[in-house]
């Protein structure tokens, strides 16, 4: 099958100029203001980096697909068209208990 675009459910700036760079057509899937977003990406104690990044890039697929359909339900026509979730982890080996880092807070942070 087909599809004139996908949606993107990311906030992130590059993946959207990734995206526009290859030619894909998109439109964005963004968590709504009663979404707490940031809650998923929360590091389980003793978390491998390959675990976090599965199961957060599956809850951020899980909240999209629920996000379509609320919103589909509330008399918003969307079309039927594959929606891309990802999530980056940087993972610091040398570190103790191989550290995960979050999302930088700030410049500075980064």
């Amino acid at each position: 099958m087909k599809y004139d675009f996908i949606y993107l459910a990311s906030q992130s700036p590059r993946r959207q100029e990734l995206l526009s760079q290859i030619g894909v057509r998109f439109q964005l899937l963004l968590p709504g203001p009663d979404e707490d977003a940031e809650s998923l990406e929360l590091v389980l104690e003793n978390e491998s980096a390959a675990d976090y990044t599965q199961r957060v890039t599956i809850a951020k697929s899980s909240a999209a697909l629920k996000r379509w359909h609320q919103r589909c339900k509330a008399g918003i026509e969307l079309a039927w068209a594959p929606i891309l979730c990802a999530d980056t982890t940087v993972n610091l080996p040398g570190s103790p208990d191989h550290e995960i880092l979050g999302k930088p807070r700030d410049e500075e942070d980064a």
